[in-house]
């Protein structure tokens, strides 16, 4: 990997499926908390921004980023606070994220997403990059994972692109601990919203996924 510069900041809300920050969403997001790293060794393809409308651009999808954390988090507290529980949390994630989802995206003007090489949702199945950079920290601690954020430039286009990793919090694991810690009607609940639930199992600070942003920038005049 090419040495490089890229300023990253976590800082988006976490609980159940979201990120260690305001940057990171979740099911059941805690307090935000903010740090701010430099990422050292990024893949070769990613480059930090070299003028003023990709700096700009890289701005845009954090604040696309902490847009999608916290309408997703306000709906979950929500929901839970009004209907009761990890059950409601539940349809929420199954009926509505998606949903909530595509319009902050469209809002932003941005494509945002969550996923994780462990998917509960298949909707939420990663574009190549992101998988790359999932399979490259699979097993690790979330808090071990920086941001990280730059310009790409692939197939005659050039993309600002973000990824920061989602922490397992201690609420995450009603809904994606190990089985038998999982409450039964919460279990009952995912075995029949999601047949093929590959999202349990985790622990406290694991690394559940990432939270990502995508954003085409305009063909540089030559």
């Amino acid at each position: 990997m090419a040495k490089g510069m890229l300023t990253v900041l976590v800082a988006l809300s976490s609980s159940c499926k979201d990120a260690r920050s305001e940057d990171r969403p979740s099911d059941a997001p805690p307090p935000a908390s903010t740090a701010e790293r430099t990422l050292d060794a990024p893949p070769a393809a990613w480059r930090a921004p070299l003028d003023t409308v990709e700096t700009e651009a890289v701005l845009r999808l954090e604040q696309g980023s902490k847009a999608l954390v916290t309408t997703l988090m306000q709906r979950l507290m929500s929901a839970m606070g009004e209907a009761g529980g990890m059950i409601e949390a539940v349809r929420v994630c199954a009926d509505e994220a998606q949903e909530l989802t595509a319009k902050v995206a469209a809002e932003q003007g941005m494509t945002l997403g969550r996923s994780s090489t462990r998917l509960r949702n298949p909707a939420n199945s990663p574009p190549d990059w992101v998988d790359a950079w999932l399979t490259e920290h699979e097993g690790e601690r979330a808090e071990t994972v920086d941001v990280m954020q730059g310009i790409v430039e692939q197939g005659g286009k050039r993309y600002a692109r973000r990824v920061a990793p989602i922490e397992v919090q201690p609420l995450c694991v009603n809904c994606h601990g190990p089985g038998p810690g999982i409450p039964a009607e919460v279990r009952a609940v995912l075995s029949q919203r999601y047949p093929e639930d590959q999202a349990t199992g985790y622990a406290v600070g694991d690394l559940r996924g990432a939270v990502w942003a995508e954003l085409e920038l305009p063909t540089r005049a030559r």
